[in-house]
């Protein structure tokens, strides 16, 4: 998984989690990530590391 975190419930125990299955309200936040990695790859591809670097990295800001 990505940004794996962790979940209470798990403890310490996190390789079934890991490996499992998204969750359903798992799915839009992964379908978010998947969607700004293309844009950063793109980005990373066209303009080059630093650009991508410069654009990309750091917190990412929820748009409301």
């Amino acid at each position: 998984k990505i940004g794996i975190g962790r979940r209470e419930q798990d403890g310490r125990q996190i390789s079934g989690y890991v490996l499992g299955r998204f969750a359903a309200d798992e799915k839009k936040v992964v379908e978010e990530v998947l969607a700004r990695a293309s844009q950063q790859v793109e980005c990373w591809l066209n303009a080059g590391t630093l650009e991508a670097m410069n654009r990309f990295n750091g917190t990412v800001v929820k748009e409301v």
